[in-house]
């Protein structure tokens, strides 16, 4: 922890840490070896499982990745109320990447054709009690999904024409990032709001710009 001055340890916590969230006023972070959820002094485990990234949607926690959830084994979507969890989507044909909420819906990403046996690339959207395509085509692999400028950004390797590896949703209708493409072999990987830019980055020079780049 940082306090704008100096560090400070946080004790015992995820064995390698990949993503951190705040949900209804609590800190909770995941590693290889599960969900912990820091209250102000100390780490507790909340679930014991493999976890690719958090995300938060409804007020609720959400875990993807290959989860195990009680009985259930190879989950791929879950949520967490602060008590129960609860699966989401029980498998997909791969690993899903990212969670978001956006116009209040649940959007996952990830290396994907189908999710719960609905087919859907790239991108699936929950709408609190079924999966649905939202007509991404030619994505394989989504790494990261960014709300930005009141649109949904889709982050990952193309294979449809647009080389810039960043599709925005409006609801509606995908459009191709404006300003240029970020080289033939792009591939980034993550994205982030920042001081009203998007900030992209990817493996190093895969964008044109040694790994980072930003659309203001």
């Amino acid at each position: 922890r940082w306090d704008g001055t100096n560090w400070h340890a946080m004790g015992s916590g995820p064995a390698y840490a990949t993503s951190f969230v705040t949900c209804a006023g609590a800190l909770y972070a995941n590693g290889g070896d599960g969900v912990y959820r820091w209250n102000g002094s100390a780490w507790t485990l909340v679930l014991t499982s493999y976890v690719d990234r958090l995300g938060v949607w409804n007020n609720k926690l959400i875990a993807v990745g290959f989860l195990t959830i009680g009985t259930v084994t190879g989950a791929a979507v879950a949520a967490y109320d602060g008590n129960t969890w609860t699966v989401l989507a029980n498998d997909t044909d791969w690993h899903p990447t990212a969670a978001v909420s956006f116009n209040g819906d649940l959007y996952v990403s990830g290396w994907f054709s189908e999710i719960d046996g609905v087919p859907a690339e790239g991108v699936a959207r929950w709408d609190g009690t079924a999966w649905h395509s939202i007509g991404l085509q030619g994505m394989p692999f989504a790494e990261d999904l960014v709300v930005y400028g009141g649109r949904l950004y889709v982050i990952g390797y193309l294979r449809r024409g647009q080389e810039n590896g960043v599709l925005a949703w409006d609801g509606t209708n995908w459009t191709p990032l404006a300003g240029g493409t970020l080289g033939s072999n792009a591939w980034p990987k993550r994205g982030i709001e920042w001081q009203g830019s998007l900030v992209i980055g990817g493996t190093p020079s895969s964008i044109g710009f040694y790994g980072h780049a930003v659309a203001a």
